[in-house]
């Protein structure tokens, strides 16, 4: 039926039908809501939510420009925090930083960093457990390594027959070592694995006609031996069961001949000892 067309008289049944053609016409609205139903203001405000992706805000982290002066001395939770302490005050290896405390593995576990923002420029770090800290550790202790490619500063790397070195990376059973022997008051040079380090004598330019050697016994406390050489000796070298005589004795040189004076046969270790002469 067109808008412009008039309506006529008819019959309840022609009436009815003529609504329900109207309402076909009309659209569905049923998921559309009346003026009276839309707020004139909406209850959301932007306050504070209880969760963010069920997280609550206890379960943050914080961080915080909070100025502390000295570490507590029991963590509450976790934080950062800005230092800035006394210079009495020894609970920071430095007077200002950064500090940032974060639980650990276990409840009553932290773990903190402290960067200093002074002219330090360095990176500590410290573990809270057994209801205490255990103290500042420099992530660079400076300079000062426990280890050099895995040899600790004692271990003396070696060559190998053709110049190279015996393991470059890890310590080898080749590596050196100094101990000392306190029965015999000198070091001895020895590997990790246990093998015998022999040593060269540098010999510089004395000639061989120069040098003489031999063996002095019955060596006993204030009785001189004397020992003739074919050439006047510049300097004696004693020694006896593998080891330098370095004292317990006095000694002269004189023309073709040496002379050795015990004074403590203890000392020296023997009451024998091996001798090399050299000539000047």
């Amino acid at each position: 039926m067109a808008d412009t067309e008039k309506i006529i008289a008819m019959t309840r049944s022609e009436l009815v039908e003529l609504v329900r053609q109207i309402l076909a016409e009309i659209p569905d609205v049923t998921g559309y809501a009346k003026k009276t139903d839309i707020p004139s203001s909406l209850p959301a405000n932007g306050g504070n939510a209880d969760t963010v992706g069920g997280v609550g805000i206890t379960n943050l982290r914080q961080i915080t420009q909070t100025v502390i002066n000295t570490l507590p001395a029991v963590p509450n939770g976790e934080g950062d925090f800005l230092v800035n302490c006394d210079m009495s005050d020894t609970s920071f290896p430095y007077w200002y930083g950064h500090l940032s405390i974060r639980y650990g593995s276990y409840t009553g576990e932290y773990v903190a960093i402290f960067r200093t923002t002074g002219n330090d420029d360095k990176v500590y770090y410290n573990t809270y457990l057994t209801n205490h800290w255990h103290g500042w550790i420099n992530v660079a202790d400076g300079g000062n390594a426990a280890t050099v490619n895995g040899r600790s500063a004692f271990r003396i790397p070696t060559l190998d027959g053709s110049g190279n070195l015996w393991d470059a990376s890890t310590p080898n059973v080749n590596d050196l070592y100094a101990q000392w022997d306190a029965s015999k008051q000198y070091f001895k040079l020895k590997t990790f694995g246990g093998n015998n380090v022999a040593v060269d004598i540098a010999t510089s330019n004395i000639a061989t006609s120069n040098t003489a050697s031999g063996t002095i016994t019955g060596l006993s406390n204030g009785t001189a031996k004397t020992v003739s050489l074919p050439f006047s000796p510049v300097f004696v070298l004693f020694h006896s069961n593998g080891h330098v005589v370095q004292g317990g004795f006095a000694l002269s040189c004189g023309t073709n001949n040496f002379t050795i004076t015990p004074a403590n046969v203890s000392t020296m270790g023997s009451t024998a000892v091996g001798y090399i002469a050299f000539g000047g």
